[in-house]
């Protein structure tokens, strides 16, 4: 007997979706003005910010995400 993944369902799905964070934010603040939505800065602070709090290397983390992504 074989085992399956069980699908959930919208109700079970607790995690907001990418559309959903920017529909609540647009209803919060407004229309984004040009490069509103731009958030290359903020996710290269919150990286380098998260690798200086790891344990391992750069090099280490480098090569375990080279190993995940299969490149």
């Amino acid at each position: 007997m074989s085992k399956r993944k069980q699908k959930l369902t919208k109700e079970d799905d607790h995690q907001m979706s990418l559309f959903d964070l920017l529909i609540k934010d647009q209803e919060e603040n407004g229309s984004p003005g040009a490069g509103g939505l731009s958030i290359d800065t903020e996710f290269r602070e919150l990286i380098s910010s998260c690798l200086k709090r790891c344990p391992y290397s750069r090099y280490h983390v480098a090569a375990r995400m080279s190993e995940l992504a299969g490149k």
